[in-house]
């Protein structure tokens, strides 16, 4: 989906996400402005909350207080780089 507003297919932002680049990088190479990709992501995730609550695999308490972090969480992943996650583990 971030892939789709950047204009790049999913395998390409796949690779460019392995040759360490972020999502904040792609899309400013694209000329996209990071609230649309941010914007895209979140209205994504909504979605699936929204799909998981109709089928009352979550609560509606822990849907809305996904919901409220969405921006939170979209700003961390489009500045995600890879590795990011082992070297804040002490595993890289």
């Amino acid at each position: 989906m971030a892939a789709g507003v950047i204009g790049m297919s999913p395998p390409e932002t796949r690779r460019a996400f392995d040759d360490g680049r972020t999502l904040v990088e792609l899309a400013a190479g694209a000329g996209v402005p990071l609230d649309r990709v941010i914007n895209a992501i979140v209205s994504d995730a909504s979605v699936k909350i929204d799909q998981a609550r109709a089928q009352g695999r979550v609560s509606e308490e822990r849907a809305s207080h996904a919901r409220a972090q969405l921006p939170v969480w979209a700003h961390g992943l489009v500045n995600f780089r890879k590795g990011d996650l082992q070297r804040a583990r002490g595993r890289g």
